[in-house]
């Protein structure tokens, strides 16, 4: 990954994200889920997977926290709710670090660290 600025403001529109050098990182993940499109792609169902909770058009079943099926994995977006507003998948995401957040600060309490 790289972190990104949000470019000039010459119109009401900005300019697209602008890349900062120097800032590469990476993040480690079991699973990667591509969040590109309007088209529901089937959610692998596989592995650690298979008990992952779908409607009936193979969209992913959350709670109210963002939270699916599988405790400690959570989604948002398209896959949770179909195509929608971006506004939508920003709430969403929003919702699902705070309740990441809450699940790790709590599992990490009760390990005693």
């Amino acid at each position: 990954m790289i972190r990104t600025e949000l470019g000039l403001m010459e119109t009401a529109r900005p300019r697209p994200f602008l890349t900062q050098p120097g800032t590469e990182f990476e993040v480690v993940g079991d699973v990667i889920v591509l969040a590109l499109g309007f088209d529901p792609l089937a959610c692998p169902h596989s592995g650690d997977l298979s008990d992952l909770a779908v409607n009936e058009w193979g969209g992913i079943i959350v709670d109210s926290n963002q939270m699916t099926s599988i405790p400690g994995v959570f989604a948002g977006g398209d896959i949770v709710r179909g195509p929608s507003l971006v506004l939508h998948t920003v709430r969403d995401a929003r919702r699902a670090a705070a309740s990441m957040h809450e699940y790790l600060s709590s599992r990490r309490a009760v390990a005693g660290t």
